[in-house]
């Protein structure tokens, strides 16, 4: 152990010190001429002119929040600087607005969310690439914003001016460690559910909830990623994505406890599950048929969490008072940290924060999916070990230890099933004659060799059967085949093979046989209908004895 611990810290240590170098040399060396994509682009976020109609508000440095309500018009215009000839686009974020831009008084570029049809199109919050005509220097740049949303009315977004592929990138750059948390969790949650469904195994359904979890956890991050338009130019997607899984994270949160830390409260979060499985319904309706956006029924959605997070974690900490679970404290260290990064998010939408919404979450949900894959991991782990020594007692319990066959337990559970499915079945009692003599004469092993031949002919000639060693020289056969015909041509070919071999033994290997179809009209009870059978093996041993 003390090898182990040692071993340990000189590999950490080194490659902590190597990190540290790697780190320092890198600082000193520190350029950027050898970048493929250089940055042909800059901000354009100084002295803008906002106006409300012909009135001059104020001027503003971007990003900026403007005193104005939903549905208000108003403008915001700049001088465009000397910047190169390739500089010819610019970047603009419309946050659930309407933009229209303005290069001198001519439209050069519009985005209106549509709101014809009888279902709504949701309000969409969209990276607008708006080219410029060659010899856009020193001209008048105009925005024309307007928003359905009070959250979003006076928004004015960071601007950038470059080239399209160097624009195209800075999304990329700063947009692409949330979409790639967003993949990992992804590709995490595919596979958990590929497991969850194509084994039966596990003994609940918390992998397959896991993995619901995650799955809607990584569409939210696409989401809140603001990268969905290099993928698709859908906007009920583009636009209402991550709303929408919103509801439906909470509910597999619920789904999860309830089938892995609660046992007092099953039917509270299965209750709350469901809860959230309405919610996610109601509110795309309610945008579908445009009684509300998106914007205005998140605000609801979240108190309604925050509600019922208040209750889950009551009645959690509640069954901890009571039975001191395991199970929930250790859920209850994870849960802390997402539940902390949620009301951080709470608060910052009603602070109107919206541009660290996600980011704040980001780290919560890190550590807290870590957490639950890594529990899960062993979970699955206790799980196939548990799986194995199940398999390993019950081949034991059903196991005849001499022939390695099926046993007197095995009968008897294959029997009830056959009797409790009223099926009519043959069964076949068969007893090794002069066993005794075998073992007194030439010893227990040939005894023993007798029993596993006798076993191994019968399986070889009543094929398809199940046979079972029920007791010393005793066995059963049930079997689905009920035609007499062939019963008979099953004994002559065990009759047949028992002779071959007492040819090679010093002894002779025979049997007593006894046959009938059970019916259950005919024999109501089926302990009538073994003895019928076992009085025609005895007769037929009684026959056997006369004839040697």
């Amino acid at each position: 152990m003390q090898n182990y611990m040692r071993n340990r810290w000189i590999v950490l240590s080194f490659s902590l010190f190597f990190l540290l170098l790697f780190t320092f040399f890198s600082y000193i060396h520190h350029t950027t001429e050898y970048k493929l994509l250089p940055d042909r682009l800059t901000s354009l976020n100084d002295d803008w002119a906002i106006f409300l109609g012909d009135m001059h508000v104020k001027t503003v440095d971007l990003p900026a929040e403007i005193n104005v309500g939903k549905n208000t018009t108003y403008f915001a215009t700049t001088t465009l600087p000397k910047t190169p000839d390739s500089y010819d686009h610019v970047l603009i974020r419309a946050s659930l607005q309407d933009i229209t831009v303005y290069l001198d008084g001519e439209m050069i570029h519009q985005k209106v969310n549509n709101q014809n049809g009888r279902l709504r199109t949701p309000l969409t919050s969209s990276w607008e690439l708006v080219y410029l005509p060659y010899g856009y220097q020193d001209k008048e740049l105009t925005l024309q914003i307007r928003s359905e949303t009070n959250a979003f009315a006076g928004t004015i977004n960071p601007i950038q001016i470059g080239s399209s592929d160097a624009l195209l990138f800075h999304i990329i750059k700063n947009q692409g460690l949330n979409f790639v948390v967003g993949l990992i969790l992804f590709i995490l949650a595919m596979s958990c559910l590929l497991i969850a469904l194509s084994q039966r195994k596990f003994i609940d359904n918390r992998l397959l909830y896991l993995g619901l979890l995650s799955l809607t956890t990584s569409l939210w991050i696409f989401g809140e990623s603001k990268l969905l338009q290099f993928i698709t130019g859908n906007p009920f997607i583009i636009g209402g994505l991550s709303y929408l899984m919103v509801p439906l994270i909470a509910g597999f949160i619920a789904l999860y406890i309830k089938e892995s830390v609660t046992k007092r409260f099953i039917t509270l979060f299965r209750s709350v599950a469901l809860i959230f499985a309405m919610t996610s319904i109601a509110i795309l309706f309610l945008q579908q048929f445009n009684y509300f956006n998106f914007i205005e029924l998140i605000a609801f959605v979240l108190l309604i969490i925050l509600i019922l997070s208040i209750i889950q974690i009551g009645a959690l900490t509640y069954e901890y008072h009571l039975d001191r679970s395991s199970e929930i404290r250790q859920f209850s260290r994870y849960l802390s940290i997402f539940v902390i990064a949620v009301i951080f998010e709470i608060v910052l939408f009603f602070t109107r924060s919206f541009q660290a919404i996600s980011s704040m979450l980001l780290i919560g949900v890190l550590v807290f999916f870590s957490l639950l894959f890594i529990d899960t991991y062993r979970y699955l782990k206790q799980s196939a070990e548990q799986a194995r020594r199940n398999q390993l007692l019950e081949t034991l319990a059903y196991k005849d230890l001499l022939t390695n066959g099926l046993n007197r337990t095995a009968y008897e559970r294959d029997l009830n099933n056959r009797l409790n499915g009223n099926k009519h079945f043959r069964l076949i009692l068969v007893d090794l004659n002069d066993l005794k003599f075998i073992n007194d004469t030439f010893g227990h092993t040939s005894g023993d060799q007798a029993i596993m031949l006798v076993y191994k002919i019968l399986l070889d000639a009543f094929i398809g059967s199940s046979c079972y060693r029920i007791g010393g020289d005793e066995f059963v056969i049930l079997s689905d085949r009920l035609d007499k015909h062939h019963y008979q041509n099953q004994v002559i070919a065990m009759r047949k093979a028992l002779k071959d071999h007492s040819e090679t033994l010093p002894y002779t290997l025979d049997v007593a046989i006894g046959s009938d179809l059970y019916n259950e009209k005919e024999w109501p009870k089926y302990t009538h209908f073994y003895h019928h059978v076992d009085q025609l093996m005895y007769k037929n041993k009684i026959e056997r004895k006369k004839r040697s």
